[in-house]
């Protein structure tokens, strides 16, 4: 049953991967018991993130976004901003920032 759930959704929308995975996109994913591997088998990399930039939340300001992104990452963390007409405000002001920030850390930062 779920596998057959999986497959459905990832033929439905495989367009919208381009090869990666992000959990919790679909809930009810049982990690412990190995169902990711069913994406795997399709070629479907799954990617775990660590920061959430919250760039959608019109109830956060860019600033706060900036802050808490600021906060959050570490060498090696994996950020998530969104690509939408919502966070688009927030996005554009706090995403320039941050690059500048941990390019002066010293850090190297690239998309997936």
């Amino acid at each position: 049953e779920f596998g057959e759930k999986v497959f459905y959704r990832l033929h439905e929308d495989k367009h919208k991967f381009d090869e990666r995975w992000q959990p919790g996109f679909w809930v009810g994913i049982d990690w412990k018991s190995g169902e990711h591997q069913l994406l795997a088998a399709e070629g479907i990399q799954t990617v775990f993130w660590d920061v959430l930039s919250y760039d959608y939340d019109a109830q956060m300001s860019p600033e706060q976004c900036l802050e808490h992104t600021r906060k959050k990452t570490r060498p090696g963390s994996i950020v998530v901003f969104h690509d939408s007409q919502k966070a688009f405000p927030r996005l554009r002001r706090i995403l320039p920032q941050l690059l500048v920030h941990w390019t002066d850390m010293g850090w190297e930062c690239r998309t997936l």
